[in-house]
């Protein structure tokens, strides 16, 4: 029951008590005491207590529904906020996974580059070995300046005596190496050499210049034999 029907109860009962009249009932011969009525004045009394009680309830009942009214304005407008909120969330979500499928394909052609890098330094590391290979057996093959090679001659001709070696009194001059930024004993072997294996030849040589490997300095002359 509301609190407004309950109140217009309240009063249909209070004007109902005002109006009605008093009347003495004769007392029984058989009762020794007469029976209490209450007053008008009791009964109007009670009745504006409970009004006021009423009253009472049903201003507290309308705080209580103000504050449920200001509540759910409240709650109303956050839930805004947090749907908002949520849109806002959903599209940064779909741009990180634009971006994370961008990242992905870049570093797919990363990795693809990579390889194609890889490949090419061991090709890049198979024509040095090659060449070293090729520089070597050159070496092999070719006759030092002044040596006399064999030359075919027809079936019952005379030999030939081979000429005399003309001697060089004067020994061949070493080739000297500037020490520049970045140099390595074998970076300048495979140079000289075509092999970087062989820096220990040049170190041996400029054991007057160079403890070990790590002491090469720039401007530094060494001697390549």
């Amino acid at each position: 029951m509301s609190a407004s029907r309950y109140l217009a109860l309240l009063l249909v009962a209070a004007s109902a008590v005002a109006q009605t009249p008093v009347t003495e009932t004769p007392a029984a011969p058989t009762v020794a005491t007469p029976a209490v009525v209450p007053s008008p004045s009791a009964l109007l009394a009670d009745t504006e207590d409970r009004l006021a009680t009423a009253l009472r309830s049903f201003s507290l009942l309308q705080d209580e529904n103000d504050r449920c009214t200001a509540a759910t304005t409240r709650l109303t407008a956050e839930n805004a906020v947090l749907t908002a909120r949520l849109a806002d969330a959903g599209t940064q979500s779909i741009a990180l996974q634009g971006q994370l499928a961008t990242a992905s394909a870049t570093a797919a052609q990363v990795e693809i580059l990579r390889n194609q890098l890889r490949q090419t330094q061991d090709q890049v590391n198979a024509l040095i070995a090659e060449n070293a290979q090729l520089r070597t057996h050159l070496a092999i093959t070719t006759a030092p300046p002044g040596s006399v090679l064999g030359v075919p001659i027809r079936p019952g001709s005379a030999v030939p005596s081979p000429a005399p070696a003309v001697v060089d009194s004067k020994a061949p001059e070493p080739r000297l190496h500037t020490v520049v930024e970045g140099d390595t004993l074998s970076k300048i072997a495979r140079q000289y050499y075509g092999d970087s294996q062989r820096w220990p030849v040049i170190l041996e040589a400029n054991r007057t210049l160079l403890k070990d490997d790590r002491s090469l300095r720039f401007g530094l002359k060494l001697i390549i034999p």
